[in-house]
């Protein structure tokens, strides 16, 4: 079988002089664009380099984004952190942070950056273990009072109380019924 020659399959698109766009064939750009053969062109610096051998230094053959999706399948994805928002929201509040974080596989330092919007997205397959956590602890009711968190009852060996209603979850930054009561007194005594 006789051996391609070098370049051949380097499509590159120029542009004053410099390589502007590549042609890419990978998994995620498998179309077909009216000439019978498949691809996109894509920014140049959508592709790794080549590190060591004949081909060093010299630009891959598939972006990035299909080089991942390659390696990862369909759980390269991400997904938008506000799509799952609500059900982490409800996870710390039912279960309080370290339980939450615990079952999730995840820091407590990444679930704050989560939950104060510094993270932008997440994998897929995390998005699928949060929501998959929320249905189970839904479907068996478990809820934990917010003193029994914060006390570390269960860690201590007391017996837990058990919440009576949604004033009963857990915010651990501070209760927001309360500031919020507490903004109103104020408010009140100063227009007085």
């Amino acid at each position: 079988m006789g051996r391609r020659k070098g370049g051949h399959y380097q499509k590159l698109r120029y542009l004053d002089g410099r390589q502007a766009q590549k042609w890419c064939r990978g998994p995620l750009h498998r179309g077909d664009n009216g000439k019978g053969e498949g691809g996109t062109w894509v920014d140049v610096g959508e592709f790794y380099l080549n590190g060591s051998g004949r081909l060093a230094g010299r630009l891959r053959s598939w972006c990035k984004a299909c080089e991942s999706y390659s390696a990862l399948g369909r759980h390269a994805r991400n997904v938008p952190s506000s799509l799952i928002a609500f059900a982490v929201e409800e996870l710390v509040r039912r279960l309080g942070v370290n339980e939450t974080s615990r079952r999730l596989f995840k820091s407590q330092q990444w679930l704050y950056q989560f939950r104060k919007g510094r993270i932008d997205t997440v994998r897929h397959d995390t998005a699928v273990d949060i929501v998959l956590l929320l249905s189970d602890v839904r479907a068996r009711g478990e809820v934990r009072s917010r003193t029994s968190i914060r006390r570390g009852a269960t860690m201590r060996g007391e017996e837990e109380k058990r919440p009576s209603g949604p004033r009963d979850f857990y915010r651990p930054y501070g209760d927001v019924d309360q500031e919020e009561m507490r903004t109103a007194r104020r408010r009140r005594t100063t227009s007085g």
